[in-house]
């Protein structure tokens, strides 16, 4: 782990390099107009306390909340619920706060970076499901946010908030479902103030990320405070963006189909869920 520490260094410098002008591909957010939403809706109460949001590969989004190992399929045109599936029976109880999907499996971690991972169930139906323990808790004290890089055919977990070693530092964590192990290196690290000042901002902590299917840039989104980051490939830091605090009180789920369609989940906080929908202009 302590070598892992070191490359993680290695990779903090390259970050530095990529924002003091490297070269970089295109922002993805810089063509996303976050002043207004094409679509907004208000979840069903099960999903008051909604907390991932992933896209299968025939582009249909699922949902989860934070408490039952519950997947939801919602329809990303009109909001609604389309179908719901539990793992294990009776129903897997945890701190849920991510879901991706990986050919035909699907993940979800809770807050101590465990994996479960279970195939897509039908409407109503129970499926069972394999735990794995990926290690990302011994660096991470609260993992929030997972996605798929199929390009790297790794499983990115996102830290919220790091361990004394990684302290000032926003973590992602890499995890091979192949292997069933850490990737190498495991981390990719970002200097949290690398992420807070361009909104001038105290700090940033990560609630979920995804990647951005066309450029293959990854995106972080953060709930305190309500922003959103882009990373190029390598890490470096591409541009940072502030969310309206009025139209997302507690952002936490993220995806980006593959038309380039940004859709954000926001907790209830004491109200009805909601899922937005921003467009991208042409590439």
């Amino acid at each position: 782990m302590r070598r892992a520490v070191a490359r993680a260094g290695l990779v903090l410098a390259a970050l530095a390099a990529t924002a003091n002008g490297g070269s970089a591909p295109p922002s993805y957010l810089g063509r996303v107009d976050l002043e207004r939403e094409v679509l907004r809706w208000e979840l069903p109460e099960r999903l008051r306390e909604i907390s991932g949001l992933a896209l299968t590969h025939d582009g249909r989004l699922l949902a989860h909340e934070d408490q039952n190992g519950i997947v939801y399929e919602l329809d990303a045109r009109e909001g609604r619920l389309r179908k719901a599936f539990a793992l294990g029976s009776p129903t897997a109880r945890e701190d849920f706060e991510g879901i991706a999907v990986a050919g035909d499996r699907v993940y979800l971690v809770t807050s101590g970076g465990r994996l479960y991972e279970a195939r897509e169930g039908e409407d109503g139906e129970r499926v069972r499901f394999h735990g794995y323990d990926t290690g990302a808790d011994r660096d991470c004290a609260d993992v929030e946010g997972l996605d798929y890089d199929a390009r790297g055919q790794v499983l990115l977990l996102a830290c919220k908030q790091a361990r004394a070693d990684a302290r000032g530092s926003v973590g992602i964590y890499r995890w091979s479902p192949a292997l069933r192990a850490a990737a190498e290196p495991a981390w990719m690290r970002i200097p949290e103030e690398a992420l807070a000042r361009p909104i001038a901002a105290k700090r940033f902590r990560p609630s979920a990320l995804a990647l951005e299917p066309g450029s293959g840039n990854l995106l972080l989104l953060s709930s305190d405070p309500p922003a959103l980051a882009e990373l190029a490939p390598d890490g470096g830091v591409l541009s940072v963006r502030r969310l309206s605090a009025d139209e997302h009180r507690q952002p936490e789920g993220l995806a980006v189909d593959a038309a380039g369609a940004l859709y954000v989940a926001d907790e209830g906080a004491g109200r009805a869920a909601r899922l937005s929908r921003y467009t991208a202009g042409e590439r």
